[in-house]
Parts: C-alpha cells; sequence; structure tokens
C-alpha cells in the first residue's frame, strides 16, 4: 500500500519482500457489487493461472 499516490510522504519500513510478493501474487475483487456470474469468472481465471 506505501505505493499508492495518498502515502507518498509517509515513512515506511520495509526490506522490499512485498515488491517480490507483489510479482507473483494476485488481486482479486470482492465487495458486496461481486455477482454469482463475477464469482463464476474469478474462479475459471484462477484455474487458468493455476494450469499454468
Amino acid at each position: 500500500m506505501h505505493k499508492q499516490p495518498v502515502y507518498a510522504d509517509a515513512l515506511v519500513y520495509t526490506n522490499d519482500v512485498e515488491v517480490d510478493l507483489f510479482k507473483v501474487g494476485m488481486c482479486l475483487p470482492s465487495g458486496p457489487c461481486v455477482s454469482d456470474e463475477d464469482v463464476e469468472y474469478i474462479v475459471e481465471c484462477i484455474k487458468k493461472a493455476m494450469e499454468g
């Protein structure tokens, strides 16, 4: 989160582990506006990503 503009002037204690995690991580949509159809699409995308 420290890379977001709103935190540009905030003091950060880091060893850059989060940079490596971000490179291999997956951001998933969430919240009350995600429909059942959206969930099905998300699950299919995850399955495809896991296949390689």
